[in-house]
């Protein structure tokens, strides 16, 4: 392990055992195994939910011990707190070499980091700004960010084209959108039907990729459209600018925008233009609509708050834009 912190989750259980008091996870594989010489800590409040949620553990000194003795060496959270541990440890519900021992495994990293030193003799103390947002730091970003882009269509097996997919020679192949970007970059045996893939959303169809040259006027719908707080997700740190789908669009074409509340003039918006780009989806972590979040899944993959409608209306009104153009 290059890292001297070690996660262990929240919700995980390995032979009924929750991660954080997983002896065989933290001490047995981690450490010994794996050699990795750092501290573990939990997963947000993974150490009350040993106790609070798992119930493998039915006491405030068994909770304590269970994951002291696994292996972890910090909680992220509050259960671990100096008036709960100092009350454990005054009673003696709690051996102090456990603590001892959590102590000197996160002391080790830090000094290893050079936090204790000097700041002449902390090679990290010489890092300043100016490596903030380098022209090698944008070329990885972007580099992530293209590896990271996939594109789906729903498509049913009954509908694949023999000669776009070759089962059980081929599963899924590269297709290019432009010179520079490929769709996927993946090539396996097929044995099911369900390996199948097919690559007719993009063979003989127009739409992509989309050329400003061919584009006088492009519409762009949704709120997320326009919602740079929204792209970065959740967990994120302080980027030096924003771009949002609609100001990138707009740098290559005239575009139209509509945050698709009112589907009517979304419709209308759409009649007047070569293409269009929907943009649409919840907010990270269920910030404005709280339908989904962390701990609160949903059933269904359908689009909430009238989206799917919208979808549908714009699509439609779009391909009714498109042969008309096309008649022209």
């Amino acid at each position: 392990y290059g890292s001297g912190v070690f996660g262990a989750g929240s919700k995980e259980q390995h032979g009924a055992i929750p991660s954080c008091a997983n002896k065989y996870l933290l001490s047995t594989l981690a450490r010994q195994t794996w050699g990795f010489d750092g501290y573990v800590t939990s997963d947000c409040e993974a150490t009350a939910a040993v106790q609070t949620e798992h119930g493998y553990t039915h006491s405030d000194a068994n909770t304590t011990t269970a994951v002291l003795q696994a292996g972890m060496d910090l909680d992220c959270g509050s259960f671990l707190n100096s008036d709960r541990v100092g009350k454990l440890l005054r009673t003696k519900a709690v051996d102090e070499k456990l603590i001892d021992g959590a102590l000197s495994r996160q002391f080790r990293v830090l000094f290893r980091l050079g936090i204790f030193d000097p700041p002449r003799l902390n090679p990290f103390a010489t890092i300043g700004e100016e490596v903030v947002n380098t022209p090698e730091h944008q070329a990885l970003a972007k580099e992530a960010a293209d590896q990271s882009l996939v594109l789906l269509k729903n498509l049913p097996i009954s509908r694949t084209i023999p000669r776009n997919a070759h089962p059980p020679t081929q599963a899924v192949s590269t297709k290019v959108l432009s010179p520079e970007v490929a769709l996927l970059q993946e090539s396996r045996p097929a044995t099911e039907p369900s390996d199948v893939d097919s690559n007719t959303a993009i063979e003989g169809n127009k739409t992509l990729p989309m050329s400003p040259k061919s584009i006088r006027k492009l519409a762009v719908i949704g709120r997320n459209a326009n919602a740079t707080k929204n792209m970065l997700g959740n967990y994120f740190g302080t980027p030096p600018f924003y771009v949002s789908p609609l100001q990138g669009l707009g740098r290559y074409v005239p575009v139209v925008y509509s945050d698709g509340s009112d589907v009517n003039k979304a419709v209308e918006l759409v009649a007047d233009c070569d293409a269009v780009v929907l943009v649409v989806g919840l907010t990270s972590e269920g910030v404005h609509h709280p339908d989904e979040a962390e701990g609160r899944d949903r059933t269904s993959l359908k689009l909430m708050h009238g989206q799917d409608e919208m979808v549908r209306a714009v699509a439609a009104a779009a391909k009714k834009g498109k042969w008309r153009k096309d008649d022209r």
